[in-house]
């Protein structure tokens, strides 16, 4: 385990002991150019440790001029109080389906552990998300945790701060390859789980519909784990079953024409896939829009064909129809808290938690038809 202080903190640390042996007194300190070029770091991270300065008292910065050791005021202690530790949260966006809970799991966290929350949407925008990144590092944030976009790249601003050793924790969306501590759900596992109930259920021939599988973590781990409750059971699962390039639930594509080009993307499907008694919808809204299709088809769920989705309302009173997989947000974003406050402590912490999720058993799913 890296027992190394983030870049940021060594360099805090060494200005502040130049301070203590007065070097600074009577001349600025180096400007975050400078501190660039002496310790081959990135803009960001030299900022940063110019911010701890700032922000704990030790310096004051004027525009123009550059940044000056702060003078104690007559009576004022010679010991700048130490404020809370700041952390920021970004993610996509949240709501009743998905997020809500993660959102109130950090806070809870944070207010536990007298730390502040300071919270950005990147609304589905890579350029966003580095807006936010940047204002969150402006604003004095000591560390950041991270939900990415639901996209095949990964973001710069992100891998930055990995490269600059900053505190970060990545929730929810994996992004394999880069070394930063990551919590979220154990999808393989609870898609097999679900997947199982089906096939108990005398469920054969199963559906699996999503947007596009291969840009997302979360969807690929989904899809494995679907595939893997066959394997286990030494069953071959047809490949004619499965739908994945439906994308109005998708940020950037949720329009109206779009939504109505994806029902009859359902419908044309399941008309040549007459067989099919199960669906797997891998998000909460897809399995609302393919409900909804299957009432226009007259097709009874559950008497003709079962649903079950993944996310939407933890709790039955939300939807007390769809049978869907519930995962344990609220938990994800306190434990995300833990193990970044051991990282902006230097201390040693998972580089990999997987929480599990449970299946909300509900109407939509039943027994097979014979």
């Amino acid at each position: 385990m890296n027992m190394t202080p983030p870049l940021y903190e060594q360099i805090y640390r060494e200005l502040l002991c130049d301070i203590q042996s007065h070097r600074y007194d009577k001349q600025a300190l180096p400007s975050e150019r400078e501190l660039c070029e002496r310790y081959g770091v990135s803009r960001i991270t030299a900022r940063r440790a110019m911010s701890m300065l700032q922000e704990r008292g030790y310096i004051e910065r004027q525009r123009g001029r550059g940044s000056f050791v702060k003078q104690p005021s007559p009576g004022s202690p010679s010991c700048p109080a130490v404020r809370p530790t700041a952390i920021g949260f970004i993610l996509p966006s949240f709501s009743y389906n998905y997020g809500s809970y993660l959102v109130t799991g950090v806070d809870e966290a944070c207010r536990n552990a007298d730390c502040t929350m300071l919270l950005r949407t990147s609304g589905h925008q890579l350029s966003t998300e580095s807006q936010a990144i940047e204002q969150l590092l402006k604003s004095g944030a000591d560390g950041l945790i991270i939900m990415p976009q639901h996209n095949n790249y990964f973001n710069p601003a992100v891998l930055r701060l990995v490269v600059d050793n900053f505190p970060l924790v990545i929730v929810d969306r994996e992004m394999r390859g880069v070394q930063a501590p990551f919590v979220g759900t154990n999808n393989h596992e609870i898609s097999r789980k679900a997947t199982s109930l089906l096939l108990d259920l005398g469920h054969h021939e199963i559906a699996f519909m999503s947007s596009d599988i291969r840009t997302a973590s979360t969807l690929k781990e989904r899809f494995s784990g679907f595939k893997d409750a066959f394997f286990q059971r030494k069953r071959l699962w047809n490949e004619a079953c499965l739908l994945n390039d439906l994308r109005s639930t998708v940020p950037g594509y949720d329009t109206e024409q779009q939504t109505s080009a994806d029902r009859q993307r359902i419908q044309k499907f399941l008309q040549r896939n007459r067989n099919i008694t199960a669906i797997f919808a891998t998000e909460y809204a897809l399995a609302q829009l393919i409900l909804s299709t299957l009432h226009e088809m007259d097709l009874q769920v559950p008497r003709h064909i079962s649903l079950l989705g993944f996310d939407g309302p933890a709790e039955v009173k939300g939807d007390s129809f769809l049978c869907r997989v519930v995962q344990a947000e609220a938990d994800i974003g306190r434990q995300a808290v833990q193990v970044l406050r051991q990282r902006i402590m230097g201390l040693p912490c998972e580089q990999r938690t997987l929480l599990p999720a449970h299946v909300l058993r509900l109407p939509s799913v039943g027994p097979a038809p014979i």
